[in-house]
């Protein structure tokens, strides 16, 4: 199971990062920004499990926002604006919500659990260091942003999956 989950995380973020580079695609020819549907048929059209592991990871990400739902409640935002304060805290407070009041598509209270692998928890977080690390490396300004970005975002997501204690 948990290797299945690395490779579904690795497969979406793959197909996230490549959704990206075709929605805001710069065209050499006219020197403009744009979507670009044929840069996104070829890269993802042909493989919709990388669109359904999309999909798995929106389904992550949504759990552990929704297991945050307590510690956001009482979280100082410090925009320095009272009032954009008050409408970020309502928003937040909307979103966690709207996540935590639907069935979790996403348990990770069945992964991690065998016995026998003990050291299966390390090596899955040791591997998803090593994708970051990897993404140093890109030769591509715009892969590597945002590559490093979503990294830094599921990782996050992962360390409150399994790590974080809502209860404390």
């Amino acid at each position: 199971l948990e290797k299945r989950v690395f490779h579904r995380l690795i497969s979406g973020m793959h197909a996230s990062i490549s959704t990206h580079l075709c929605w805001d695609y710069f065209n050499q020819t006219t020197g403009q920004w744009h979507p670009n549907l044929q840069c996104f048929k070829e890269r993802l059209n042909a493989h919709p499990e990388q669109i359904s592991n999309m999909y798995f990871n929106y389904a992550l990400v949504a759990r552990a926002v929704a297991k945050l739902r307590k510690h956001l409640e009482n979280y100082t935002f410090c925009t320095s604006d009272p009032t954009q304060d008050r409408e970020t805290r309502a928003k937040v407070s909307q979103l966690t919500k709207s996540l935590a009041d639907r069935p979790q598509i996403f348990d990770e209270n069945i992964m991690f659990q065998d016995p026998s692998e003990r050291g299966l928890k390390e090596d899955f977080r040791n591997r998803f260091r090593n994708v970051s690390r990897l993404m140093d490396c890109v030769g591509c300004d715009k892969c590597r942003l945002w590559g490093k970005l979503q990294v830094n975002g599921y990782g996050t997501a992962l360390k409150v999956l399994f790590e974080y204690d809502e209860t404390k």
